[in-house]
């Protein structure tokens, strides 16, 4: 029988989205696995009806039923999204993995952005004779954003 993953994410993000999901979508097709996508549209500026309906869909699979779980869990901090999932995952014992977000039993995979955006600024000042450093942050609850 054909393999099947479920993927969770947040839509806002087009270019991460279009470009993890076409490296998703080229694997699956070469390994025949059948992939079904979640999208949730949660922000931090919509207000707690908004983000009751727009979570639903994490209600929506019945997880058991997949043969793993992809989380873009750097996506999913809007609305709490990384919790739920947490907790419907570890109650249908499917293996799943999390990008970008740790969460307790669940496998994640993370970049190291410290080191990443240290390596850029050496290059941005050595090799581009930068001077001037401005800085622009995500919302201070992202770990991402905290780390760079």
């Amino acid at each position: 029988m054909k393999k099947k993953i479920a993927i969770f994410t947040n839509g806002w993000n087009d270019d991460y989205l279009d470009f993890a999901l076409e490296g998703v979508r080229r694997r699956a097709s070469a390994d025949n696995v059948d992939v079904f996508t979640f999208l949730d549209y949660t922000s931090y500026d919509i207000s707690q009806k908004d983000i009751a309906g727009e979570t639903n869909i994490l209600n929506l699979p019945d997880l058991s039923a997949f043969d793993g779980v992809l989380l873009f869990g750097n996506t999913l901090n809007n609305a709490g999204e990384n919790q739920i999932l947490r907790e419907k995952i570890l109650k249908a014992k499917v293996p799943s993995i999390c990008l970008e977000f740790e969460l307790d039993g669940i496998n994640s995979i993370r970049t190291d952005n410290a080191n990443g955006m240290r390596e850029l600024m050496e290059h941005m000042i050595t090799v581009h004779d930068v001077k001037d450093v401005f800085w622009v942050s995500g919302p201070d609850d992202n770990e991402d954003s905290r780390e760079r």
